[in-house]
């Protein structure tokens, strides 16, 4: 009992590296900086996911029906922008964690620097392009908008949504630089502060009747001025040494990342395809009725999918970290470790909405919400498939393997999409979801463990060499 007591101790215990420390040292501080952001993302999330179900009464109340349904309308709208930086974020994760764990820091700036001031130009080009064709984009049918007034607010609100979102894309690295360096609980501090903020500003206003347009305006001012706050915080208090600098711009480096982001954008946009479109496949092959229940159940589902990425996301950082000093070991110990604690906690969670699902959803959405067990256990399978895949993932990303991850998914998306086209001809609605486990289970796992076995052994092979040179 009392060396348990110690192994937990010393997981929250801060090891001062040197050069001189050795694997086990830099395995413990490593994991250490990941169970400090798994926690603290588990707080960030929680509050995220909260705040919305508090403010929505005020929000919804105090600005109606139809305004309220046009702000969250434009809002989705602009959901493109999670491609605006061509996997810039994502080239910058895999990239950087390599080089900051091996105390390379001029090559890290460089990295940091060359990312920040290409998503300055290209924020810069977004911004042209938006002011040219602000004023010729037809928002009132595009909106389908039947009154002027509401019209003339709808131009605006696009103004207040979209300019902030074209301002934080380049300071929108920081939240990627943290999670690089193994500091990913500062992104879900500021997060969860900026989440609060929003919380408090909306009471206030709403309480106050400060009007719509300052509502709408404030609200989604407030994660900009977060990030900038954050970046300015890391950058000049906690990181002096990778503040980006002109002078550490690369345009070599640029390309190379843009090359490897545009890689990882690509890569989603299969995801997207094949693992996300089921709303728009059920409507086309069963109905809206049928639409309704899906989505219902894929909401609460897409709730483990985030607490699993929780647990998953900061192992990409600490895998490339471990990888370039040379410890694949604690990269393969990992890898079951995450298995095992990611799938049996899934479990735990699909077993309980699987039981008492049905009750469950009646009190949540109302008595006349049906649905069959047989769906619950289809996205219960398809977390499971996840929870399994997810922690080797994470090594493919954490030394930029996305070539042989656009194969596989290219494959998946195809057969899975016209699978699902298929089989509500014999089973319906249910059988759309089991698609995803099975395709899963017979294109993407193989593939994945071979690879990844692959790539462990050749890097023992390639410390072996180190070791005996």
């Amino acid at each position: 009992m009392s060396n348990l007591k110690k192994q937990f101790i010393s997981i929250f215990k801060k090891e001062h590296l040197t050069k001189s420390s050795n694997s086990q040292d830099f395995g413990r501080e490593r994991l250490r900086r990941v169970i400090f952001t798994i926690l603290s993302s588990i707080l960030s999330k929680g509050l995220t996911t909260l705040v919305p179900l508090i403010t929505i009464p005020f929000t919804y109340d105090y600005l109606g029906k139809e305004i309220f349904g046009l702000w969250m309308t434009i809002t989705s709208f602009f959901t493109f922008f999670a491609f605006a930086d061509f996997g810039l974020g994502s080239g910058l994760i895999t990239a950087l964690s390599k080089s900051y764990r091996v105390d390379d820091i001029h090559a890290s700036r460089r990295i940091i620097s060359s990312t920040f001031f290409l998503l300055i130009f290209i924020a810069l080009a977004f911004l042209l392009l938006f002011l040219l064709s602000y004023s010729f984009i037809p928002w009132k049918s595009l909106l389908n908008i039947t009154s002027n007034e509401l019209a003339k607010l709808a131009a605006l609100v696009v103004l207040f949504v979209f300019i902030p979102q074209i301002i934080q894309m380049p300071f929108s690295i920081v939240q990627r630089v943290q999670l690089a360096v193994q500091e990913g609980y500062y992104t879900n501090i500021w997060q969860t502060a900026a989440a609060l903020i929003n919380l408090v500003s909306i009471i206030i206003i709403t309480q106050l009747d400060l009007g719509i347009k300052v509502l709408i305006f404030i609200v989604s001012l407030i994660p900009i001025i977060m990030m900038i706050l954050n970046w300015l915080s890391f950058f000049t208090i906690h990181h002096k040494d990778l503040y980006p600098r002109i002078h550490d711009w690369n345009s070599k480096k640029s390309l190379a990342l843009l090359k490897m982001g545009i890689g990882f954008a690509f890569l989603t946009l299969l995801l997207t395809l094949g693992l996300w479109l089921d709303n728009v496949i059920v409507a086309q092959t069963c109905s809206l009725s049928d639409v309704a229940t899906y989505s219902v159940v894929s909401r609460m589902s897409s709730v483990i999918y985030v607490v699993l990425g929780m647990i998953c996301m900061p192992f990409w950082s600490a895998n490339a970290e471990a990888f370039a000093r040379g410890d694949n070991e604690w990269v393969r110990k990992m890898i079951k470790r995450v298995v095992i604690i990611a799938f049996s906690f899934i479990l735990f969670l699909e077993i309980f909405i699987v039981w008492l699902g049905p009750q469950i959803f009646h009190l949540w959405i109302g008595e006349t919400f049906e649905v069959s067990r047989f769906l619950l256990i289809g996205f219960a399978l398809r977390e499971l498939i996840f929870a399994i895949a997810s922690p080797y993932f994470m090594v493919l990303n954490s030394i930029g393997k996305v070539g042989i991850q656009i194969r596989m998914f290219l494959i998946f998306s195809v057969i899975s999409i016209l699978l699902k086209y298929i089989v509500p001809y014999w089973f319906g609605m249910t059988g759309i979801i089991y698609v995803t486990p099975i395709c899963y289970s017979i294109i993407i796992l193989p593939c994945l463990f071979i690879v990844v076995k692959n790539i462990l052994s050749a890097k023992s092979q390639q410390c072996f060499n180190v070791r005996c040179a």
